[in-house]
C-alpha cells in the first residue's frame, strides 16, 4: 500500500515528523470512513492546506486498552453538543488544533451509544492537563486532555450518532499497518 511505503520512508528520515503526520491522518480517518461529504471536504481541506494538526481522542484514564470503556459524554443541547470528560495518552494533543473525540451519547446502548465529534481545540473548556515525559519522540506531545462543557455545533458530529465505536475500530484497523511501517523505517 502506498501509505505504508510513505510512512516507512518518512520514519527512516524523521520518526517524529512521520508520527505527527500519521496521528493527524488517524484523526481524519473517522471522517473519511463515516463523515458526510461536507465534513470530508471541510476537514480534509483544513488539514491538507496545512492549517494545523489533529489528534485522535479515544483512550481514557480508566479504560486502558479497552476502547469500549468510554466515560466522556456528549449531551445534545439545541443545535450543539456539550462534551465533558478526560482523555489520556493523546499524541499531538498539545499541538492539534482539531481533535476527533469519541464520547458516549447514549450510555444505555453500550458501544452503540458512542459517537465521534470533530472538536476545535481553541474552544472554551478544552485544556491540556498533563504532558507525558517520554524517553523518545519528544518533538511531539503525548498528553492528557480535559473537556469541561465544551460546546460544538451539531454539524461536528461525525457521520451518524452511535456509530463512533465502529468508526474508531475501522480507523485503528486501517492505521496499524502504517504504525508498523513507520517502525520499520526508524
Amino acid at each position: 500500500d502506498v501509505a505504508e511505503v510513505m510512512y516507512e520512508e518518512m520514519g527512516y528520515y524523521d520518526g517524529n515528523f512521520a508520527s505527527v503526520m500519521q496521528t493527524t491522518n488517524l484523526a481524519l480517518k473517522p471522517v473519511l470512513i463515516g463523515g458526510t461529504p461536507e465534513q470530508v471536504q471541510y476537514f480534509s481541506k483544513h488539514i491538507l492546506e496545512g492549517k494545523g494538526y489533529a489528534c485522535f481522542c479515544l483512550t481514557e484514564p480508566q479504560s486502558g486498552s479497552d476502547a469500549s470503556n468510554v466515560k466522556t459524554t456528549a449531551v445534545k443541547d439545541g443545535d450543539e453538543w456539550v462534551i465533558n470528560g478526560e482523555k489520556c495518552f493523546i499524541t499531538n494533543g498539545g499541538e492539534a488544533d482539531i481533535a476527533c473525540v469519541f464520547a458516549m451519547t447514549d450510555p444505555s446502548k453500550g458501544t452503540k451509544g458512542i459517537s465521534a465529534f470533530m472538536v476545535p481545540t481553541n474552544l472554551p473548556g478544552f485544556s491540556v492537563t498533563k504532558y507525558e515525559d517520554k524517553c523518545g519522540f519528544r518533538a511531539i506531545s503525548t498528553c492528557a486532555l480535559k473537556f469541561d462543557h465544551v460546546r460544538v455545533p451539531a454539524s461536528n458530529l461525525v457521520g451518524e450518532e452511535g456509530k463512533g465505536y465502529i468508526y474508531a475500530m475501522k480507523t485503528l484497523d486501517k492505521s496499524r499497518a502504517c504504525v508498523g511501517a513507520l517502525a520499520v523505517g526508524i
